[in-house]
């Protein structure tokens, strides 16, 4: 199956911008030494199981590892895995570990801690976590969580290297689940000793770098001399995590040489793409921007009032005012991802619907309509410029919309709780697979449905996708689970956006997958030339 999905999962090599200035005409060999320096948000937890944005996993990917990893074009390839082998019904999964692999406390990782660090995604109680949902095919999983069995039997740990996982169906999909940064692998006696709280502060893993020290500006890790791989070119990582808009800081700072990596917005390219000195990598994402709509808070749980938001919204506009690469939602899945389809299939805009829906609910002209309220995190003038459009779009048929900018981990837990009625956001794919968007975003019982979207029948042709060997069948129900969720207007998609990273001169060997940055091993980038001024 996976011969069939990767290759559909392929794209072209990252546009990487480069100043003619400043042109490698013949690259430096790699060395070792040096102190990189990153900007980002601020994460909220270095425990790799519970992280769920982009923040926290870029940093704890490069602390711990999993069975498998991402290759160049997104195939499993091996890790803490040296060996493989998959029975032909597809059920069972026989792994060969690496030898002499340790944890940053000294202790070698056996086959038992793999198995424990995948059934951790089950705990009984816990609070959910997105290896749970591409997990679930393992045998036992289900018995576990709910606390009719003791054990996930599907998980049998063989000797001290070598593992064996059975699933309950075959799942296309499954060799992808363990490449996710979530599935990482953890020691016990680290996490059981002060509790998950405190190991999300003072993490332990095996992965090139291991932790150091985390304060409120500052994420600091140091090259593994114990590493089982290749071992990393620089001697520290420093994530610089400013108290807000880290976009804006990272800009400034790069500009100014004071740090070596950081997303790029729209205001900054110029002027960074313009300098002799800096590099812009340019790279389409497995992505999709969108408008979500939490279904139980009114007056959006009436299918109506989503129908009429979804017609409002002139979503060419908002594309115009971003000249950096997005391209225009048609669904919910992106190109490069199987069962992408160009033919449009979110609601149009069509203002005259819109205030029918409007209408049909009860709500003419928007008299006794409830405010909307919008949650959007702080914002650079380009963003702030479409969130103005989209605003005045909903105003213009009866919607009144209270706008709230908030720090991004504000806005987080908010929509974690499900307390955001209207709020903008970007979703990554998580695996090259449709289930990765559809599946994680809208199945009742994944813990990425942020938008309280539940319909028994989007659930079972979710199922009936996973669980068919048929690439064609497969296909099929996750279009036509695509179709139903537009429909009912559980989001509104507005694009499909590409990444922007700016970089010092002195780095190399920076390139990133449609997956993005969460899944990048930094341990790849190597110095040349004078580091940034901390």
């Amino acid at each position: 199956m996976l011969a069939v999905l990767v290759p559909a999962c392929m794209v072209q090599p990252p546009a990487r911008t480069r100043n003619v200035a400043a042109a490698r005409d013949a690259e430096p060999a790699p060395r070792r030494g040096g102190t990189l320096v990153v900007a980002q948000e601020r994460p909220t937890t270095l425990d790799p199981l519970p992280s769920t944005d982009v923040y926290s996993t870029t940093i704890s990917n490069q602390l711990f590892v999993g069975l498998l990893r991402f290759g160049a074009n997104l195939d499993p390839t091996p890790a803490l895995a040296q060996t493989w082998t998959i029975s032909p019904d597809g059920l069972t999964y026989d792994f060969r570990l690496q030898p002499n692999v340790r944890y940053h406390n000294g202790r070698l990782l056996t086959s038992d801690d793999v198995a424990y660090s995948l059934r951790r995604a089950f705990e009984p109680g816990g609070t959910g976590n997105i290896a749970s949902l591409y997990l679930a095919a393992i045998d036992g999983a289900e018995e576990y969580q709910s606390g009719r069995a003791n054990t996930v039997r599907g998980l049998q740990a063989r000797g001290a290297d070598q593992l064996t996982i059975r699933l309950r169906r075959p799942d296309p999909s499954f060799l992808w689940a363990l490449c996710l940064p979530q599935a990482a692998v953890v020691p016990r006696e680290e996490v059981e000793r002060a509790g998950p709280a405190h190991f999300a502060r003072h993490p332990v893993g095996c992965g090139p770098f291991r932790f150091v020290s985390w304060d409120d500006s500052h994420v600091v890790v140091a090259r593994n001399p114990d590493y089982f791989g290749a071992k990393p070119y620089v001697d520290t990582l420093v994530f610089v995590t400013p108290a807000s808009l880290a976009t804006e800081y990272g800009s400034h700072e790069l500009l100014a040489g004071r740090v070596d990596v950081t997303d790029v917005n729209q205001a900054h390219y110029p002027a960074i793409a313009a300098s002799p000195r800096l590099h812009v990598m340019r790279r389409r994402q497995l992505a999709l921007g969108f408008l979500g709509l939490n279904c139980r808070i009114p007056p959006l749980d009436h299918p109506k009032v989503r129908e009429a938001v979804a017609y409002a919204i002139n979503r060419e506009a908002l594309i115009r005012v971003d000249t950096l690469g997005a391209v225009l939602a048609n669904g919910v899945l992106p190109p490069g991802v199987q069962c992408y389809s160009p033919v449009p299939k979110a609601l149009p805009y069509d203002p005259e619907r819109a205030a029918s829906a409007l209408e049909a609910a009860g709500y003419a002209s928007g008299k006794g309509l409830p405010p909307l309220d919008y949650w959007v995190p702080v914002r650079s003038g380009v963003r702030r410029t479409a969130d103005s459009l989209l605003v005045e779009d909903l105003r213009r048929v009866g919607f009144r919309v209270r706008v709230h900018e908030v720090e991004w981990r504000d806005l987080s837990q908010r929509i974690a709780t499900r307390r955001a009625a209207l709020f903008s956001l970007a979703w990554i794919a998580d695996i090259p697979d449709p289930d990765s968007f559809l599946g994680s975003l809208f199945d009742s019982r994944s813990t990425s449905n942020m938008f309280q979207f539940q319909d028994p029948r989007v659930d079972t042709l979710l199922m009936m996708a996973r669980e068919s060997r048929d690439p064609m069948q497969r296909a099929r129900l996750f279009q036509q689970a695509e179709a139903e969720v537009l429909v009912q207007v559980a989001v509104v998609p507005l694009n499909h956006s590409a990444t922007l990273y700016g970089t010092s001169g002195r780095v190399h060997g920076f390139e990133l997958t449609p997956l993005g940055i969460s899944v990048f091993d930094f341990s790849r980038v190597w110095l040349h030339e004078s580091p940034p001024a901390l």
